[in-house]
């Protein structure tokens, strides 16, 4: 149970800064 509960806040770590870069780099190419 704790495993579960550890490894669902790790990936949701991950997942807001892989949405973070995935913004900055859509941000960079729509400026260039």
């Amino acid at each position: 149970m704790a495993f579960c509960l550890w490894y669902g806040v790790i990936g949701l770590t991950l997942e807001r800064k892989a949405l973070k870069a995935a913004k900055q780099s859509m941000r960079q190419l729509l400026n260039d």
